[in-house]
């Protein structure tokens, strides 16, 4: 069950992880079907600043854990995404969905309206460097 949204705010140095979808077409698939269910084109995000001590790696690997995918083994298989909260905060706003459970990390971004939604959807995969970029 959903509760109102609530804006948040994103800090600017926290790390970001998303996943699937990667392309631009299902991208906007996914920003339809959320606007279908919540009246809203957003997309979800896990976002935390690091820990004191913490790399950005690990950050990482604590936001993958809060997804609920600690399975993944990250030095083998990187299948998400990762951002950084300055560049998406330029464009997007952040909101907490409020459902009962949500993980402190999990954020949805507002892409905007239908009319722009193409550009907001290619911003924001803009905004993320894939698996086959991160430098190890």
């Amino acid at each position: 069950m959903y509760v109102r949204l609530v804006a948040e705010h994103l800090d600017p140095e926290a790390v970001v992880i998303r996943f699937a979808p990667t392309s631009l077409e299902s991208v906007m698939k996914k920003a339809k079907q959320e606007f279908r269910r919540s009246g809203h084109h957003r997309l979800s995000v896990f976002a935390d600043t690091p820990r004191p001590g913490e790399t950005p790696l690990d950050t990482e690997r604590r936001l993958v854990q809060a997804a609920g995918l600690a399975n993944i083994n990250l030095d083998s298989n990187r299948r998400y995404w990762v951002g950084r909260g300055r560049d998406l905060t330029e464009s997007f706003e952040a909101h907490k969905d409020g459902y009962e459970g949500e993980p402190r990390e999990h954020y949805s971004l507002d892409l905007g309206d239908d009319a722009g939604l193409a550009d907001a959807c290619q911003d924001f995969l803009g905004k993320f460097r894939g698996p086959e970029k991160v430098e190890r």
